[in-house]
């Protein structure tokens, strides 16, 4: 059931593998499951960059304003060039998001 696929990928987010951990994070981020939000948050302070690089692009593709601040916070504690550009780039896409459903 899709509940149960759900479960699965949010138990591989505490995988081991760093690779494990960001297909899992990609494929939420597809899925849009707002439900995630929370686990994806905690993975921005994960110690592996490829894994808070992940969570940060999921987030941005479930687009929802509750990860603004968690983003806004890991941006501030984050000292991997690339990882930062990625959290910039999903806070400037869920801002411009949330505008254009104001306009809506």
């Amino acid at each position: 059931t899709e509940a149960e696929a759900f479960q699965i990928l949010i138990n591989a987010l505490t995988d081991p593998s760093t690779m494990v951990r960001c297909e899992a994070a990609v494929a939420l981020g597809s899925l849009a499951h707002q439900a995630a939000i929370p686990n994806l948050v905690e993975l921005l302070h994960h110690p592996d960059w490829e894994t808070r690089k992940a969570a940060a692009l999921a987030l941005m593709k479930i687009g929802d304003g509750v990860a603004l601040q968690p983003l806004q916070t890991a941006l501030s504690q984050e000292q991997e060039a690339g990882v930062q550009a990625v959290i910039k780039l999903a806070i400037s896409q869920i801002e411009r998001q949330l505008e254009e459903d104001t306009w809506d």
